[in-house]
């Protein structure tokens, strides 16, 4: 139950906290029993709620662990300091050890749970249970009629009484060495009440009740309880209907005797005793019968009041029963779905997960491969860095600096070697511009007429020699259709580069002559170039 709905309703029907703090001193003799055979044992409390037993065992010096599902009732342990978490009590006590607790306990809880369950709960507990150890289960007593007829239906999670003999016997029969039902509650003043009325056989019986196993241990330890479970505990109502035949036999009795004593008056007036003696004696015989004739009324009318009200008694539940029903059944179809909408949402997030895992398994294979990247642009980012390093070296040796001049004797002494053959290759040269210029535009003619175009391109098939020269000298010039630009000769770097400027010149600002350079620096440049290339190939 939600917003502390339960906290609020055991503070009003089940009683103060220090009330049934002082009703747990019946158990008094038992858990003195356990601290004589063991210091500080351990005790787990299921269904713990506001954690009276708790801490009454804390007091007593137990190690005590609650477990509850209500968010309420664990909120009030912890506002004590008591050690209690949130939890289903077969799953918590299936996880449990063996052999780890002197004590387990179960208060009012029994109850609340199917019967298969309970058989469950009773087996795990004899599990987890130390040689000696108790199991407790607290429950309402079905042996009292009003409890059974009418408390029992106040809480609406509880579901079928459970009668002393079937939990006695439960416990039996999952292996417990003894067991013993202990009656709790039932009003003091009844204990010793010469007389038992009707109310009292109906309400009287102990309303509570529980069910106190043992685990087989030693013949020392198990001596040391034989008191505990030797004692009588409470009152039964076979104990409350003894009393009450006891009762009505000595009314009957007396009815009879007062009857005789009529008759015997009868006989002695008929004898012909004298009649004002016997007029007394009459008068006598009457006045007891009046009274016991007033008793017997009274008794009668008591009768009559009890079945009254235990005819209330029984529309009332009839009507909670009706009410907890379509509760119930409400809270059937809400727990339906939200299990169905839990199932939906648990599909949804398992096919995220599995998604996920995708997507985690794709990322670490994308950030292996861009390692790699990383790994390789560094490797090659250190070789540039070297290359650049020995390109800067050459131009900023002095070897460079004092050769300066020697160089360009050198390039002027090339030119004019070179200036004749370049005259005479110019001279050469303007025939083939003349046929380059025609051919261009006879080629850029054809490409705009079809019809001439497919008999330039017949002809071609004709001849392939023919047509491959053409073909590569239309690409070249950037004419047929998808064609690359021609390559471009690449300038000179630091070509009008003064000496004293060349060793302070960036190295992406102007491009090199390679001519000017030495094989060795030629060879350096070209590696570098080369890298540089390669590396913004892959960014």
């Amino acid at each position: 139950m939600t917003d502390n709905f339960y906290r609020a309703f055991e503070e009003k029907y089940r009683g103060p906290r220090e009330l049934i703090k002082e009703r747990l001193s019946a158990y008094l003799p038992f858990l003195d029993a356990i601290l004589s055979i063991t210091n500080k044992p351990q005790a787990i409390d299921l269904g713990c709620g506001r954690g009276e037993w708790l801490e009454y065992l804390k007091s007593l010096g137990f190690n005590a662990q609650g477990v509850d599902l209500d968010e309420g009732m664990l909120e009030a342990c912890q506002e004590l300091g008591l050690s209690a978490k949130k939890g289903e009590m077969i799953e918590f006590i299936g996880t449990l050890p063996d052999a780890s607790c002197m004590v387990v306990s179960a208060f009012h809880v029994v109850e609340h749970i199917r019967f298969e369950d309970v058989k469950i709960f009773v087996q795990e507990a004899l599990r987890v249970l130390q040689p000696g150890g108790l199991l407790i289960m607290e429950t309402p007593n079905p042996e009292n009629i009003v409890v059974a007829t009418r408390n029992f239906y106040l809480d609406p999670t509880h579901q079928n009484p459970i009668p002393p003999d079937l939990l006695h016997f439960v416990s039996e029969h999952a292996g417990f060495s003894r067991s013993k039902i202990v009656r709790l509650q039932e009003p003091p003043e009844l204990r010793e009440k010469p007389e038992v009325t009707i109310l009292d056989v109906f309400a009287g019986a102990s309303p509570d009740y529980a069910v106190v196993a043992q685990k087989l241990a030693t013949a020392e330890q198990m001596a040391k309880f034989d008191t505990a479970f030797n004692q009588d505990y409470g009152l039964s109502l076979e104990n409350l209907l003894g009393r009450w035949d006891a009762r009505h036999s000595g009314v009957e009795q007396k009815l009879s005797h007062v009857e005789n004593k009529a008759d015997e008056g009868a006989k002695a007036y008929d004898a012909g005793l004298k009649e004002g003696a016997l007029q007394t004696q009459l008068a006598e015989k009457d006045t007891s019968l009046r009274q016991a004739e007033e008793k017997t009324t009274r008794l009668e009318q008591e009768l009559r009041d009890a079945l009254v009200q235990h005819a209330i008694a029984q529309s009332q539940k009839d009507a909670l029963a009706s009410q907890t029903k379509a509760e119930l059944h409400e809270v059937h179809q809400s727990n339906h779905h939200h299990w169905s909408l839990a199932e939906e949402w648990r599909q949804q997030l398992d096919a995220l997960h599995q998604a996920n895992h995708h997507h985690w398994t794709l990322s670490q294979e994308r950030q292996q491969q861009l390692d790699e990247v990383h790994q390789a642009n560094h490797h090659h980012w250190s070789l540039l860095q070297e290359r650049d390093a020995q390109l800067h070296a050459v131009l900023n040796s002095k070897s460079w600096r004092i050769t300066w001049l020697l160089r360009k004797l050198m390039q002027f002494t090339k030119w004019l070697l070179r200036l004749p053959l370049m005259l005479t290759l110019w001279m050469l040269a303007l025939p083939k511009k003349v046929v380059r210029h025609l051919l261009t535009r006879l080629i850029r003619f054809a490409t705009k007429h079809h019809s001439i175009r497919l008999r330039a391109t017949r002809w071609l098939n004709k001849h392939p020699r023919i047509k491959n020269h053409v073909r590569l000298f239309a690409q070249r010039r950037g004419l047929l259709p998808g064609a690359h630009a021609p390559i471009q000769p690449m300038s000179a770097e630091y070509e009008n580069a003064s000496q004293p400027d060349v060793a302070h010149k960036t190295r992406h600002s102007e491009q090199v002559d390679l001519s000017l350079l030495t094989p060795r620096a030629r060879q350096i440049y070209r590696q570098l170039k080369a890298a540089m290339e390669q590396n913004k190939g892959k960014n």
